[in-house]
């Protein structure tokens, strides 16, 4: 049965939608206004400027693959793809301008999906414009896009817009379920797993419209579920066309060549490694109270996070950077949309209508059940499910579960704009008589005198429970004391019981909106009130949860050269840097209660070395790392036994491979360094001292690593040390052996009674017999980039060219410009056989760039579909159709 024919509210002119279109990006501009700021650009953890900035990252040359050189021996990452990230970033060239409007832009274009879609399915106007805005300030993906993840925004800004073009296909379906897929495919360009993720949900919804949905009386289900099937397929043939790019090169860099973990780890280990970053149940919370557990762990004023979302759900080894409020009003009028759907009688929704919202709030439950990860038993009936037994975080799901919100939301406030905004109300009596007219009256709907109870007695257990926290101050900062110190433990309990209050208010404002509403008072004449009521109550909740989230800062302060990345980065093609023991651990050569240089080192790792490519062995994240690379790494690994002795000499022989000319450390550990690390031929020489001080214009009661610089000083607490004996990056051998097993090159490697500066180890046999007592040739390299490195040789004997650069299928190799082969050597490096004479040899990394052109032309017939759409729409619309 569909809804009643009700009058529209009065206001709801076909133009007010644009007043939305106006507010989310000047919203938008007065959070992000700190970028206006000369050299500002917005904190990225995992898109920082450095990175961006790398040769390795440059676009356009990206599209045509990415050979990343600066952590490890090297690595191939995923090829930028024809997305909307790719192209902006194309576009704008400087990447501080990247950095600067990226994240904004793209929460506005999710919130214009959200108006896209509302306005595509025939909701109100200003439906549409709270919506939107409801979207660009949801803290999941608001926060996550100010945390360098704006693609996870873009992701759910393509979800919206295909959901519109499914639920309303228009008078040519068939074109709009294309776009669809095409849409849904842009998702998984821009967010890899997390999109693929958020496709299942447009699966489902499409689906659950075709096999569950309203039918006319007597007709029957096959013939319109089987066209529906149908355009489905077209839709699912359209994603995977246009991200066939992104899929292959996932698959080539984070599936092929990875490391078996599933076989390799016990199941309890698999588990572990799957269900890192699950949501604590009780943190359910901060789903409706943004600030209870705190906002990042660097929220100032008693703010940081101080809940269990981290690695193995213990609170003490806690990192989150994401938020989770959807916004009180959201919920509410969500909730309300839930409340109609599953009531009897009457109901403002069509039944086409009210089936989508059961979907949706099914979606929206168990998204969160899922979420909880390791803290509940649901995740572990879908672990050993294809895509979910690889899929990391169980926390992905509450992108799926703030879609299925803001679905929710958009239904609920269309519910409340036809039940109540657009009826025509008697006038006269002052507002309280109204309100208590409509209670007892014999014609006000029972369904919703109990959802304003319900609202009532929801806000009377939150004032109560508000209570309750703060009485029992004392007891929470006691709590807090082992978490984040007693000396910040009453700050942040004042902090998270001010976010209890101000959600006490709002859930009562809000529950008094309603009411009004309700009971005519802000309805019929008063509707325009009425919304600008609900507007700016969603909009001040929204901007002011929003507001931690945003962290901006000035680049040319924080990427300014200091004397130990100048001096690496006068020839880093040559070498790498070390900090760490080893790469993937946190153990320095520094003492134990130095909280400094390990917050240095990483804003160097992450930002400097990246900005001025300088090469280092040391790992930021491989959660994946591929077999070959994790073998290498375990052979140098000090056994338990070598640990106890102090004998760390694998390690010395890891950097030595790896051409691993300096070691940062601390200069009282010289003595250790030439006693446990050094292997034959080797020793550690110190070559630049320094101390590290605060910059002039840091702010010393509130410090940050970027506060810290170092300054020259011979007889300083750190030194740069070098391994003389270090392979160099690119040298000649007259020497070598062949071994066909990865294991016995590596024990091989390990020994230490091999020397590695006067053979290599290769796992094929090359074309050329070495000549016995013939001297190494030399090695000069000519030009170096990412991906093409020329180098000119010269030896009297048949020699092995060794690039200590990491072996890969896809670096091809001309030798005087003729094609010859590419070696595997000491396990993991690239080589070259080479006769004698003088030689010039060009490597090339070289992968496949079909799949790329596959989903260019993708989106040349997306583009094309969506000029035909528009065109022939405006016609239809000038025809009066």
């Amino acid at each position: 049965m569909g809804a009643p024919k009700l009058q529209p509210a009065p206001g709801s002119r076909r133009g007010t939608s644009g007043r939305g279109l106006i507010a989310i990006p000047l919203l938008l501009l007065c959070l992000f206004h700190g970028v206006l700021l000369p050299g500002h650009i917005v904190f990225s953890n995992d898109g920082p400027l450095g990175v961006i900035s790398a040769e390795s990252s440059r676009l356009p040359q990206g599209f045509l693959g990415v050979w990343q050189d600066l952590n490890w021996p090297g690595a191939s990452s995923p090829a930028a793809m024809p997305n909307f990230t790719q192209i902006f970033g194309t576009l704008a060239g400087d990447p501080a301008l990247f950095s600067k409007v990226y994240a904004p832009l793209s929460l506005a274009l999710l919130g214009f999906a959200a108006v896209f879609l509302c306005r595509r399915i025939g909701f109100a106007p200003q439906v549409s414009s709270l919506v939107g805005i409801a979207a660009a300030l949801n803290s999941n993906f608001f926060s996550y896009a100010c945390w360098g993840l704006p693609g996870r925004a873009l992701a759910a800004a393509g979800i919206l817009c295909a959901l519109g073009l499914a639920y309303r296909p228009g008078p040519r379906p068939w074109v709009s379920m294309a776009l669809a897929g095409f849409a849904v495919g842009l998702n998984v360009s821009e967010a890899a797993d997390s999109g693929a993720l958020l496709s299942l949900y447009f699966a489902a919804a499409v689906l659950w419209d075709l096999w569950g949905g309203p039918r006319r009386d007597g007709a029957p289900p096959w013939p319109g579920a089987l066209a529906g099937a149908a355009r489905l397929a077209l839709a699912v043939g359209m994603a995977g066309w246009i991200a066939f790019g992104s899929i292959d090169t996932l698959v080539n860099t984070s599936v092929k060549g990875v490391a078996a973990t599933s076989q390799e780890q016990s199941p309890g280990q698999r588990w572990d490694f799957l269900t890192g970053w699950s949501f604590p149940k009780a943190e359910v919370l901060r789903i409706a109270i943004p600030g209870v557990l705190g906002y990042r762990m660097d929220t100032e004023d008693g703010g940081a996070y101080w809940g269990g979302v981290g690695p193995d759900g213990d609170a003490r080894h806690r990192f989150s950077g994401s938020g989770e409020y959807a916004g009180v009003l959201v919920l509410v009028v969500a909730a309300w949309a839930v409340w109609r759907a599953f009531a009897g009688g009457g109901t403002p929704f069509t039944d086409q209508e009210r089936h989508r919202v059961r979907f949706w709030a099914l979606a929206a439950l168990v998204s969160l059940l899922l979420a909880f990860g390791r803290h509940a038993p649901f995740y572990q009936w879908i672990v050993q499910l294809p895509f979910f037994r690889e899929m990391r975080i169980p926390m992905k799901f509450l992108h799926g579960f703030h879609l299925s919100v803001l679905v929710l939301f958009a239904h609920g406030l269309e519910a409340i704009a036809r039940a109540h905004l657009g009826r025509s109300t008697p006038g006269g009596a002052d507002w309280s008589s109204r309100v208590v007219g409509w209670w007892r009256g014999t014609a006000t709907p029972a369904v919703d005198r109990r959802f304003v109870g319900f609202l009532a007695a929801l806000t009377g257990v939150a004032i109560l429970g508000f209570a309750a926290y703060l009485s029992g101050r004392p007891s929470v900062v006691a709590h807090l004391g082992p978490l984040v110190g007693a000396d910040q433990a009453a700050a942040v309990a004042r902090h998270s019981l001010a976010e209890v209050g101000l959600f006490v208010v709002l859930l009562g404002g809000s529950a008094l909106v309603v009411l009004l509403v309700f009971s005519g008072v802000l309805a019929g004449a008063s509707a325009p009130l009425a919304w600008w009521v609900l507007g700016g109550l969603l909009a001040i909740d929204l901007y002011r949860a929003s507001t931690p989230w945003v962290v901006h800062y000035d680049h040319r302060r924080r990427y300014r050269q200091n004397v130990v990345v100048e001096y690496l980065a006068r020839d880093p093609a040559q070498s790498r840097v070390a900090c760490r023991i080893l790469p993937t651990s946190r153990q320095m050569l520094i003492a134990d209660d130095d909280g400094l240089m390990p917050a240095v080192h990483n804003l160097w790792l992450e930002h400097h070395f990246q900005r001025y490519n300088v090469q280092t062995l040391d790992i930021i994240q491989a959660p994946r790392m591929p077999a070959l690379d994790q073998a290498f790494l375990k052979a140098f690994e000090p056994t338990e036994t070598e640990v106890a002795r102090g004998d760390f000499r694998a390690v010395g022989r890891l950097w030595q491979l790896t051409a691993t000319r300096y070691i940062l450390a601390a200069r009282a550990f010289e003595a250790r360094l030439n006693q446990a690390f050094t292997v034959t031929g080797t020793g550690f020489v110190p070559r630049l001292g320094f101390d590290l001080g605060l910059k002039p214009d840091a702010d010393r009661n509130r410090l940050r690593p970027d506060d810290l610089d170092a300054a020259p000083n011979p007889a300083g607490q750190y030194a740069l040390f070098e391994l003389t004996g270090a392979l160099p990056r690119f040298g000649l051998f007259s020497r070598w052996e062949v071994s066909t097993s990865d294991a016995s090159t590596l024990s091989r490697l390990r020994d230490p009674g091999f020397d590695p500066a006067t053979s290599v180890i290769l796992s094929t046999a090359p074309g050329v017999e070495a000549v016995p007592g013939a001297t190494n040739g030399t090695a000069r390299l000519v030009r170096y980039s990412p991906k093409r490195i020329v180098l000119e040789t010269r030896s009297s004997s048949p020699q092995i060219l060794l690039d200590n650069g990491r072996w890969h299928d896809d670096w091809q190799v001309s030798v005087d410009g003729r094609p010859a082969s590419l070696l595997r050597a000491n396990h993991l490096m690239r080589a070259v056989e080479l006769p004698p004479g003088d030689h010039t040899v060009e490597l090339r990394f070289q992968p496949d760039t079909r799949p790329l052109w596959v989903s260019v032309s993708a989106l040349a017939v997306a583009l094309g579909l969506v000029a035909f759409t528009v065109v022939s729409e405006r016609r239809g619309v000038g025809n009066g159709d």
